[in-house]
């Protein structure tokens, strides 16, 4: 059977039943944006599918900003009508070439602008959603804790949608319930383990970072020092000595990206070595040695962790003295 006679099977059971269901969920967050984007947008042709629908939207409503329909007015991107008007209700569209990360920092420029906006009122739907068709952990956790922050401290409430040709689906992040962080306005959102408690873990020693030129090149080192500390570091080659300062936040990123090491066993050996004559990295943190070679021999957390330190070092040397 060919893909679209599949479609016409189960597209009537998946498309209706289910979408009817999820509405029915997120209904009790803002019942009426959600229908009017169910039904205005996901389902306004019900001979096309829902991405065939998101499609057609994008495409006939250019521009950007505002979305009208029932008299019930949303800011949009990246579609609309252009205004200056700044509504409590929020809708985004990340499909096709659109970036998760870039729809994120739309919805970022929003939800300042609506917390801003209606910080004195009381209006009982602050509502952002988001209708996407690619979904990252890793993106969105960069976002997550300022999007609690808005939700508990401004009653901004977040509603992402994945969509695909069959229906959709909401994307776990906050419960239906908005009651249910009532009462923690004045709560701070902070990381499950702050910036001051990862550096404890180091017990004063400092981050070691050091590559090998291997077999052939033995005079081509390389060695980083970082404190966490202090916030400084410096490195060392044949040719001799650089440093400079580290700013704060991008210490806490570093760290967190490689947080798992201070939890592995301390007889756990972590040697990706696979070639005699390769060059060598080792890093010495949380008092453990890690140590690889070709990262195209190497398991995923080693790759990532040299993705982290590459990163790391980038933004370090940014801020080099001269």
């Amino acid at each position: 059977m060919k893909l679209k006679e599949i479609h016409k099977i189960i597209e009537p059971e998946i498309g209706e039943k289910r979408n009817e269901d999820v509405c029915r969920q997120i209904a009790p967050v803002d019942e009426g944006f959600i229908y009017h984007v169910d039904r205005d947008i996901l389902n306004i042709s019900r001979t096309h599918n829902p991405i065939q629908n998101i499609d057609a939207v994008l495409e006939h409503h250019t521009g950007a900003d505002v979305f009208a329909v029932n008299n019930l007015k949303c800011n949009t991107w990246p579609f609309g009508n252009p205004t200056t008007e700044v509504y409590p209700r929020f809708l985004a569209i990340c499909r096709g070439n659109v970036t998760l990360n870039n729809a994120f920092v739309e919805i970022s420029k929003q939800s300042r602008m609506i917390a801003q906006y209606y910080h004195h009122t009381h209006h009982k739907e602050k509502t952002v959603i988001l209708l996407t068709d690619k979904w990252d952990i890793k993106t969105f956790k960069k976002y997550e804790k300022e999007f609690l922050s808005y939700a508990m401290h401004d009653s901004i409430w977040y509603i992402f949608l994945l969509v695909t040709e069959y229906g959709y689906t909401q994307v776990p992040f906050l419960p239906n319930n908005q009651r249910t962080l009532q009462g923690f306005e004045l709560e701070k959102v902070e990381d499950d383990v702050t910036l001051a408690e990862m550096i404890a873990r180091l017990h004063g020693q400092p981050i070691e970072y050091s590559v090998t030129g291997g077999t052939w090149k033995q005079n081509d080192w390389t060695e980083y020092i970082f404190s966490a500390d202090y916030l400084k570091w410096e490195k060392k080659t044949i040719a001799g000595k650089s440093g400079g300062d580290i700013r704060e936040k991008i210490m806490h990123k570093f760290l967190e990206d490689v947080l798992w090491i201070s939890e592995i066993a301390s007889n756990e050996v972590l040697s990706n070595i696979s070639a005699s004559d390769a060059p060598v990295s080792t890093l010495r943190i949380f008092g453990k040695t890690i140590e690889w070679d070709v990262p195209d021999n190497c398991e995923e957390r080693i790759v990532d962790l040299q993705t982290s330190l590459g990163k790391f070092i980038e933004a370090c040397e940014k801020l080099k003295k001269r």
